[in-house]
């Protein structure tokens, strides 16, 4: 039994004028979704935001690649404030301030944010077209990305994670389009051509996320698979476009080796994390990028999800059964080329959660999305003209996807009830509102004598150094850095960049792990003990409020400090 979509029930013409309409019908879509969230519920900054942002205006500013916000070793290193940024890739914060022109930054990352994601929708629903996917199962696969609910709450961010699903995205549709071109078995520009764009888009991806990496060793990984299947003059010259990616990694890695030693940027800091919790981290990851974020429950829409899931499980296995030994599936290049991006990514994050101190969940592996849904469309293809419509009656493949989808908008929706986090800077800006002894707010008392320019060291360094807009010095906590910060290491590194102030946060009235991270109280004795009494090791008190402590080191530890 073939695969060609003559089944009434799921084709509704592919007309290259309806085709169009489709892609650009899904995009709007998509950036109307993507404008209402960043309108009514924005993803709230987090850590790596304040750092994005700050090396997008010391972009603005001439600064270059630069950071003010030195919260891992790797910028510490350096000795200098700005310092050169190797931690994370240069590419996001630089679309940020070229698209910034003088305006405010946050507000210009997030509508990048929105286009990117509406960019990656009209990817997506391109490569569904070029895969041969029937249209109502393109409709099926666009409508589940986009009421995803993590996808959706990303759209809006000051992350990096929007504009890397687009080029992922855009490199794999790419590479789709290429094979298309290539069907003929002769060598000619348009091949070349398509597979230099498609190449291209997964270097840059890696100057946005260093995962990128792990996709661009996937893309290499097809092109010699493509090579070994068909040894043709064609498949030999489509391995130079597949050198660009190499090309443009490499050349951030030397200039990462240049500055900082070491190709990786930093975060060199390794662990060994037990591999019965990172497998547990990654179940928990994909099904929170499949049905949101919130906590697991159980009620009508899981149902619908699981009988729909059940069904169409049910079709497949009894497809398979029907078919027997006359069942030929042969994968299409377009299908090999997505398992692999999938494979080869997936299992990169998870060797780096093993290993690496990276933030291991949801958001990992959310560039993937695109490329499940793909996954799923092209498998749910092969099986639909194994179960057709008849005549007066509803397929079977119709009823299980109807009640897989309904049970899965559902679910994604229950995200969107959640209480919105506020961000790290707006619980300090809470706290810097509160007044000091004599009335004032404690922001004032900042305002009026630590200058713009003057370096401040302070737990929670990202957050108060985006909300003060004061360069900083993150004491940043054991799970980035072996550094301890007792006063020796606090004098030092004062001293290194010509500090006067340290700013320390007092332990709330109901700690949380988060708090206690950010805040060191449970990592440090000297903050431990400056946020609560008397401050050791000579350091006086310039101001404090119920919430925060700024020290600075007495006339005569001063004296010595010098000498």
């Amino acid at each position: 039994m073939g695969t060609r979509a003559s089944d009434a029930g799921l084709s509704l013409g592919t007309k290259p004028a309806v085709v169009v309409l489709e892609v650009v019908a899904w995009t709007l879509v998509a950036l109307l979704a993507a404008l209402a969230m960043r309108a009514y519920r924005p993803m709230p900054l987090v850590d790596d935001s304040y750092q994005y942002l700050n090396v997008a205006e010391n972009l603005e500013h001439g600064r270059g690649v630069t950071t003010s916000l030195i919260h891992f070793d790797a910028e510490r290193s350096n000795g200098r404030m700005p310092a050169p940024l190797t931690t994370f890739p240069p590419g996001y914060p630089a679309v940020i301030a070229a698209a910034g022109d003088g305006r405010d930054l946050e507000t210009v990352a997030r509508f990048v944010s929105c286009i990117c994601y509406a960019g990656t929708a009209a990817c997506l629903a391109w490569a569904l077209v070029l895969t041969g996917v029937t249209a109502v199962l393109r409709q099926v696969s666009m409508f589940l990305f986009v009421s995803n609910a993590v996808a959706l709450s990303f759209a809006s961010s000051v992350l990096t994670e929007p504009l890397y699903m687009l080029l992922s995205t855009f490199s794999v549709a790419g590479l789709i389009w290429a094979e298309q071109a290539a069907q003929t078995g002769r060598l000619n520009r348009s091949v070349i051509a398509r597979a230099v764009i498609a190449y291209s888009a997964a270097g840059l991806a890696y100057w946005v996320r260093y995962a990128g990496l792990f996709l661009i060793v996937a893309l290499i990984v097809y092109a010699l698979l493509q090579l070994v299947l068909d040894r043709s003059r064609l498949r030999a010259a489509l391995l130079l476009p597949a050198l660009i990616p190499v090309a443009l990694a490499a050349a951030l890695m030397v200039r990462n080796v240049a500055i900082v030693g070491t190709w990786k940027g930093g975060n060199d800091m390794t662990v060994q994390n037990p591999l019965k919790n990172v497998a547990l981290d990654y179940a928990r990851a994909q099904l929170h990028l499949m049905l949101g974020g919130h906590a697991v429950t159980f009620g009508i829409f899981e149902g619908l999800l699981l009988a729909g899931v059940l069904g169409l499980a049910t079709l497949a296995l009894v497809a398979v059964l029907k078919e027997g030994s006359q069942l030929q599936w042969k994968p299409s290049a377009a299908a090999v080329l997505v398992g692999l991006c999938v494979i080869i990514y997936s299992a990169g994050i998870f060797s780096a959660g093993l290993r690496t101190v990276i933030s291991f969940g949801t958001r990992m592996f959310l560039p993937v999305l695109p490329l499940y849904l793909l996954l799923l469309a092209m498998g749910l293809h092969w099986l639909a003209p194994r179960w057709p419509t008849r005549a007066r009656i509803v397929s079977p493949l119709l009823r299980a996807l109807l009640f897989a989808i309904v049970g899965y908008a559902g679910i994604n929706a229950r995200d969107f009830r959640e209480p919105r986090a506020p961000a790290p800077h707006e619980i300090l800006e809470d706290l810097y509102a509160q007044p000091m002894a004599g009335g004032q707010p404690l922001l004032k008392w900042v305002e009026s004598n630590i200058g713009p320019n003057d370096v401040i060291v302070a737990t929670d360094g990202q957050a108060t150094g985006y909300l003060l807009h004061r360069p900083t010095i993150s004491m940043v906590g054991p799970h980035f850095s072996p550094v301890r910060w007792e006063c020796d290491e606090v004098k030092k590194q004062m001293q290194r960049f010509k500090s006067t102030y340290v700013i320390l946060y007092k332990p709330p009235p109901t700690p949380s792990p988060t708090s206690s991270d950010a805040f060191l109280l449970g990592e440090s004795r000297f903050v431990a003990a400056a946020t609560v009494r008397e401050p050791p090791c000579g350091f006086i008190v310039s101001a404090e409020n119920s919430g925060v402590r700024i020290l600075k080191l007495g006339a005569a530890e001063q004296a010595l400090e010098r000498y």
